[in-house]
C-alpha cells in the first residue's frame, strides 16, 4: 500500500514484493516466521510459490526479509501451521486439489525442506481453505496446535484428517451444494467447527456426525467468516459484512433474521478475522482496501440495531473504522500476529 493511503495507521507499513502474486498467509509466532504461498498463471495452468519471510527488531523498528522460497507445480491458495514444537509442519493447498505437507527445520538460512515430506488427497477440486485445530489447557493459556486438519474444497466437501494417524481422510462433511468456501474450528468447543458456501449457507458442525448440527441460510454467496467467543461474523460477494450473535440463533434457518449489518466494502470480501483478543475485525478484499475495525460496542450496538430495523429505522453501525490501507489489488488474506507488540498489542 503507499503510505499516503493509510488512514488512522499507528505507523507505516511493512512491504514486501513477491515475483507472484501473494494468495494465502500463515504465520508461526514462536519463531516470527509468516509463510506466503502466492501464484501465477503459466500458459493454461497455475504456479506457485512457498515463501518463509522472517520478522526482526521490535516495536517501531520491526523489518521483514525474505528467508527462503521454493516453487510448487499448483497455484496455493491456503496455508497453515501444524505441531507443538519449534519445527512445525507448513501445509500448503493447491488449485489441483491436494495438501502438501511440508517439514521446516531449525536452520535459520533454510528453514524449510524443500520438498514435500507428504501429500493429503482426497479433494477432487481447487481446495479453498485449511484449518489446524488449536486447543487451550485453559482459558489463560495460549492455544496449542493439535493434529486435526479441516479442509473445504469446490468439490463442496469438507474434510476431516488426523495428521498423526493417516495421510487418508477421517471424516468427510458434505452438505453444501455448491463450492464450500471457508472452514474453521470452533476457538471453544473442540468438537466444533463452522464452514461458509457459495450456497448461500452458514454450516454448524459437530465433527462426530456426518450432517450439520444447524445452519442459517443468506441470500447470496457467504464468501469469509471468523468467530470470537459468541460472535460470528461473514463477508458475502456483494461486499456486506455481517454479525451473528450466536447465542440469539433460534430455531429460523434464514441469516438474515439473526444477521446485523455492519459495513459495506462494495465489492467482494476476500478475507476477515477477528484480532486474537476480540478487540478488532480486519477486512478485506477486492476493492482493494483493508479496513481495521474496533468491535468494542458490537453486543450493544448490534441490540440497538436490531431494534432500528424493526422499526425500519436507519442505524450507524456498530464498528468504529480505525485504519483504512489501500492496496494496488485484491486483499486476498489478513493474518494477526500477537507476539510483534505495536500500540495495540497486535499488528495485522
Amino acid at each position: 500500500p503507499d503510505e499516503k493511503s493509510m488512514e488512522g495507521s499507528a505507523r507505516s507499513p511493512l512491504l514486501l514484493k513477491f515475483e507472484m502474486y501473494p494468495e494465502a498467509i500463515a504465520v508461526f509466532e514462536p519463531r516470527k516466521f509468516i509463510a506466503v504461498g502466492s501464484s501465477a498463471l503459466t500458459g493454461n495452468t497455475w504456479d506457485g510459490q512457498l515463501s518463509i519471510i522472517g520478522i526482526s527488531g521490535e516495536g517501531q523498528s520491526d523489518k521483514m526479509h525474505k528467508i527462503q522460497s521454493v516453487r510448487t507445480t499448483a497455484g496455493i491458495t491456503s496455508l497453515a501451521f501444524a505441531g507443538v514444537t519449534d519445527t512445525p509442519l507448513l501445509l500448503s493447498a493447491g488449485d489441483d486439489g491436494d495438501i502438501s505437507c511440508w517439514q521446516t527445520a531449525k536452520g535459520v538460512e533454510k528453514p524449510l525442506v524443500p520438498k514435500p515430506v507428504s501429500t493429503l488427497r482426497g479433494h477432487g477440486s481447487i481446495v479453498t481453505s485449511l484449518s489446524v485445530q488449536r486447543l487451550r489447557e485453559s482459558t489463560s493459556a495460549p492455544p496449542k496446535s493439535s493434529s486435526q486438519l479441516l479442509s473445504s474444497s469446490y468439490d463442496h466437501k469438507i474434510l476431516l484428517w488426523d495428521l498423526a494417524v493417516s495421510a487418508e481422510p477421517i471424516g468427510n462433511y458434505l452438505s453444501h451444494t455448491n463450492y464450500a468456501n471457508q472452514v474453521r474450528w470452533s476457538k471453544t468447543d473442540p468438537n466444533a467447527f463452522f464452514s461458509t458456501g457459495k450456497d448461500g449457507y452458514i454450516l454448524f458442525w459437530d465433527k462426530r456426525g456426518s450432517k450439520p448440527s444447524g445452519g442459517l441460510r443468506h441470500s447470496e454467496e457467504v464468501s469469509c467468516f471468523d468467530t470470537h467467543s459468541h460472535h460470528l461474523i461473514f463477508g458475502s460477494s456483494s461486499g456486506g459484512v455481517g454479525h451473528i450473535d450466536m447465542r440469539k440463533v433460534g430455531h429460523s434457518k434464514t441469516a438474515a433474521s439473526h444477521t446485523s449489518p455492519i459495513v459495506s466494502l462494495d465489492a467482494r470480501v476476500c478475507s476477515l478475522e477477528f484480532s486474537p483478543d476480540g478487540a478488532h475485525i480486519a477486512v478485506g478484499g477486492e476493492n482493494s482496501q483493508l479496513h481495521v475495525y474496533a468491535t468494542e460496542q458490537l453486543d450493544s450496538a448490534t441490540k440497538r440495531q436490531r431494534e432500528k430495523q424493526r422499526r425500519n429505522i436507519s442505524s450507524a453501525p456498530p464498528v468504529t473504522m480505525q485504519m483504512r490501507s489501500v492496496f494496488g489489488d485484491f486483499v486476498r488474506d489478513i493474518k494477526w500476529i500477537s507476539s510483534i507488540k505495536g500500540n495495540n498489542g497486535c499488528e495485522v
